[in-house]
């Protein structure tokens, strides 16, 4: 992964947006061939789905920090959020969710694999659908105000199902990995 983060960070630098997802796509291939080839297959392939699950979402919280904390000029009818309660109050309540999400995880933790990763999915979609009830506004109409749908959604929600998504990934990681090779896995 090391000799794969060169390329990525030559390309960056020195490419453009499809010379990036080229040299992205390019490395990504090579690691999942590389990981199949050295390790067990069970483990490859449940690397490969998670691999996969991690791309498909799209995380928009950087241009969503604009649209959140931009001014009247910028963004008509925004939110605009002050950057101290965007940063300070959300991670507070972040890091409480990730904590909720680490303790409803224990809920689960008896479930089969897939049924956990399919009930974090749908919570991860959950999740996502307050940043839409903030974009179109739809919030207001609903009578919560913008930081109360932020909060909510966005800090706490997101965070939880984030880690409520990481630990089943995690575990079932740890369980595959060959003894010996911990550190090569992880």
């Amino acid at each position: 992964m090391a000799a794969g983060s060169l390329p990525v960070a030559v390309a960056a630098a020195m490419f453009g947006a499809e010379g990036r997802a080229v040299v992205a796509l390019s490395v990504s291939g090579m690691l999942i061939i590389y990981s199949f080839r050295t390790l067990p297959s069970t483990l490859a392939r449940s690397n490969l789905y998670m691999f996969i699950v991690s791309v498909a979402y799209l995380d928009l919280s950087g241009p969503l920090a604009y649209f959140y904390t931009g001014g009247a000029g910028c963004v008509q009818g925004g939110p605009h959020f002050s950057y101290g309660y965007y940063l300070a109050v959300s991670n507070v309540v972040g890091s409480a969710g990730v904590m909720v999400g680490a303790a409803l995880f224990q809920a689960i933790g008896d479930w089969s694999f897939r049924s956990a990763f399919y009930i974090t999915t749908c919570i991860q979609v959950f999740a996502s659908v307050f940043d839409l009830l903030i974009i179109n506004r739809w919030n207001l109409a609903l009578g919560f105000s913008d930081q109360a749908a932020y909060l909510f959604g966005d800090a706490a929600c997101q965070s939880m199902a984030a880690q409520m998504v990481t630990m089943p990934m995690a575990l079932l990681t740890a369980r595959l990995c060959p003894r010996g090779a911990e550190a090569t896995v992880f």
